[in-house]
């Protein structure tokens, strides 16, 4: 899904003091507008200044709409260049007043973006209220990698209807919380009896030095800057040695010194490459070294119902310079305690991580990691993991049981073997809950899959064979997956033998033209093919989609072609995603709306459970895109892992009728295209030759990855990815706390929900306080 009409409202950083500068000391000239025009130019369509400030006096800036937009060209917009010298350093704010009249195309949006001179990107986005009063929004710029000397503030209209800004402010953003090192590791024996790593994060970003110290004697040393501090030192490490990391901030005069004693590693014997383990919330970048207490010693420990998959990880990493053959991977009998029950050998499968290379990045707000480069993706089906060099690499781990797995804890070990290297075991542990999750999941689900395309890149003789294993996959990570912008029906015989997995089905391809008769025609056409659907399993789970993202012009069209199609069909209800329709029983009824479905930032609970409660034949869907960015939860590859698992629980928290997502493989962009004409093949090794890159290079959207695609097209069939695995145990413990309502009430289910999550904006990233509530939820479960 894609958002047409947005405010945007643009920050340039081309270079770093805010010294001598107060935090109200504003740096923007004629920011009210009372000097007219001043200080203010466009490039584009322009704007006008008109009485009638935020105060109710003086000026304010107008941007006046009355056409659809057609491409950037047609944009209504505001700039402001700035240049600072001395330049500045430090962090800053951004803040305005708007409003908006006229609008009938749902709610604006108002946009943030931060160029900087070393082509870093930060983007935000804002819901502005579609009424007359005025409404503030702010946002803070963070620190970049290099000083500011010029800003340029661009403020971009592209909706229909009238905006009004007033009061534009950039001013100094003062953070007195201080310089502090967070999770700093310091690992010895990595390599047996040498190699010492040093991880951690600083809460800003810093200069720093890392030295190695034997007593008085520095045997090595690095420097770098950043917010992670990583280093690896390819040392003997058989006595005792010191680390001493030392940080102070490139903006200000913080500074921060710890010294930790590395502990003598004796008779270990030298191993050419590390191996550790980490949770399946978390990304396993090129550049990652081992955290505190995620060694292999002690093992892993995962835990699941019956009916369920779970992850977790292996990294692995060659010392510097060493060539490390293929590594076999061995698992030996998982048996349970009692040694009565064994899991058979299937029950664990395991992927080489693929990392996809990012050219041009935003960085998120909420991750330590902001640079462009090699970014882990896809779940590449090998027989032996490749190490190719001394970057860190990821191992992908399920674990799946059956509805008819006894329960209990069950031990084995997975064996990692390179090639003429000694192997390292990693203990596994795995707890069975005594509870079965339900083949059909809770929460409804519809996610697009672009079948003309996957037929284009497979080619028409594989078309039906490759459809198929794209529907299994899909539906056994509990998402029922259906073209929404097909041109042709998609038989429901496809779905033979999975429909238990399957809790939507898109009853025919949708309408959206603008001659609400000719679309009712059309769909008088599609007599022969919803005979097949009023006569499957499937029928029950059926609906119309059509009119994606309408505007408020529109409406007229929507509800004569709805209310055709419901009278030629009666009995399945009509699915549509738009802003311009309030969540109330009269509007959806009276545009012959059955499922309405909004972005997170305009879903509203309060409306939504009023929805239902008056009108329980209703439904209100949520969805995301490339938007809302931060502090919504994504799915694309810049976000933190853990909020693509989150987004089952939100729906929870929220909930949700169902949730809709745009795109599996969406490669039609320019971004990508031509790089995803070739089938993946695993055996070339851990980097990707594929591309998720919506905008082509140079172009706008060059600096989004993953939106609407998910999968990659592996010359076998579907190649997953650490996201889409995210999904699947986000739509697990959605199913968790289904069952728990179900179990013991909505009350209790929500009060352990709220620990993970109480809104879309508010939620935990610490993958063990989901893994904590988890363990409560099924310890109820299994009590009742």
């Amino acid at each position: 899904m894609k958002k047409l009409y947005r405010t945007i409202l643009g920050v340039l950083l081309m270079g770093g003091s805010l010294v001598g500068l107060a935090a109200d000391d504003n740096l923007m000239r004629n920011g009210n507008f009372e000097a007219g025009r001043e200080d203010w130019s466009s490039d584009l369509k322009s704007f006008e200044i008109v009485p009638g400030g935020v105060n109710g006096d003086g000026n304010c800036l107008k941007m006046a709409r009355t056409e659809r937009f057609a491409d950037w060209s047609d944009t209504n917009e505001a700039i402001q260049k700035l240049h600072f010298d001395p330049p500045l350093t430090g962090m800053l704010k951004i803040s305005l007043y708007a409003r908006v009249e006229n609008n009938n195309e749902g709610y604006p949006e108002l946009w943030v973006t931060v160029f900087r001179s070393d082509g870093s990107i930060g983007r935000e986005e804002f819901k502005l209220n579609a009424g007359r009063n005025w409404e503030k929004k702010e946002f803070v710029l963070p620190r970049g990698a290099a000083p500011v000397t010029d800003v340029a503030v661009k403020v971009m209209f592209r909706g229909i209807g009238d905006i009004f800004i007033d009061d534009v402010a950039l001013t100094p953003f003062v953070d007195d919380s201080g310089i502090a090192g967070e999770q700093l590791a310091v690992n010895g024996g990595v390599f047996g009896d040498r190699g010492v790593t040093v991880n951690g994060v600083a809460n800003r970003l810093v200069d720093y030095r890392v030295a190695v110290m034997d007593g008085t004697k520095t045997l090595a040393e690095a420097s770098g800057r950043g917010r992670r501090i990583q280093q690896l030192f390819d040392v003997p490490n058989d006595r005792p040695l010191t680390v001493e990391v030392t940080a102070s901030e490139q903006y200000g005069d913080g500074r921060i010194r710890q010294t930790v004693t590395v502990p003598a590693v004796k008779d270990a014997g030298y191993r050419p490459y590390m191996v550790w383990t980490a949770d399946s919330m978390e990304k396993i970048m090129p550049q990652e070294l081992p955290g505190r207490g995620n060694g292999v010693v002690d093992g892993v420990t995962v835990e699941l119902a019956r009916n369920e998959a779970e992850g977790f990880q292996a990294a692995l990493r060659r010392a510097p310079g060493v060539e490390l053959g293929p590594v076999a991977v061995e698992v030996s009998p998982l048996r349970r305690e009692d040694g009565k029950a064994e899991l058979p050998a299937d029950a664990l499968s395991f992927f080489q991580v693929g990392y996809l290379k990012l050219d041009k990045l935003t960085p998120h707000v909420a991750s330590s990691y902001g640079e462009p480069g090699w970014w882990p993706d896809g779940l590449l089906p090998v027989e032996k993991l490749l190490i190719p060099d001394d970057n860190t690499f990821g191992v992908w781990f399920n674990v799946r049981t059956g509805k008819e797995t006894a329960p209990g804890l069950y031990h084995g070990t997975v064996t990692l073997r390179p090639a003429g290297a000694a192997a390292v075991e990693i203990p596994l542990t795995v707890r069975v809950w005594d509870f079965t999750l339900p083949d059909r999941p809770a929460l409804k689900t519809s996610f697009d899959i672009d079948w003309a395309d996957i037929r284009s890149v497979y080619g028409e003789e594989r078309f039906p064979e490759i459809q198929r294993k794209y529907i299994e996959y899909v539906t056994d990570h509990r998402i029922s997956p259906f073209s929404l912008y097909a041109r042709e029906p998609v038989d429901p015989g496809l779905m033979s033998g999975l429909e238990e997995r399957i809790n939507t089905i898109a009853a025919a391809p949708p309408l959206g033209g603008n001659d609400a008769a000719a679309e009712v025609a059309k769909a008088a056409g599609w007599k022969a093919h919803l005979d097949k659907v009023y006569d499957s399993p499937l029928a029950d789970r059926a609906y119309f989609y059509g009119f994606d993202e309408f505007l408020g012009e529109r409406k007229d069209t929507v509800r004569e072609a709805f209310g055709g199609l419901k009278k030629m069909y009666p009995g399945i209800p009509t699915l549509t995603t738009s802003t311009a329709v309030d969540i109330t029983p009269e509007a959806m009824r009276d545009l012959e709306i059955d499922w309405l479905c909004v972005m997170f930032d305009y879903y509203d609970l309060e409306k939504a459970r009023k929805v239902r409660a008056e009108a329980p034949e209703l439904q209100v869907w949520s969805y995301i895109s490339f938007q809302p960015g931060y502090p919504y939860a994504n799915f694309m590859l810049e976000y933190p892992l853990i909020e693509s698992r989150l987004i089952g629980w939100q729906s929870y928290q929220q909930e949700l009728d169902g949730f809709l997502y745009w795109g599996l493989n969406q490669y039609w962009q320019g971004g990508c295209l031509d790089e995803t004409r070739e089938l993946v093949d695993p055996a070339d090794g851990p980097y990707e030759k594929w591309s998720k890159r919506t905008g082509k290079p140079g172009q706008i959207f060059d600096d989004l990855y993953g939106d609407g695609k998910i999968l990659l097209y592996g010359k076998d069939g579907p190649i997953g990815s650490i996201a889409f695995e995210n999904i699947r145990d986000g739509m697990e413990d959605y199913d968790y706390l289904a069952l728990l309502q179900e179990k013991i009430g909505k009350t209790e289910a929500d009060e352990l929900c709220r620990q993970v999550t109480t809104s879309f904006t508010e939620y935990t990233r610490d993958p063990q306080q989901v893994r904590q509530v988890r363990r409560a939820i099924a310890a109820i479960l299994e009590e009742n």
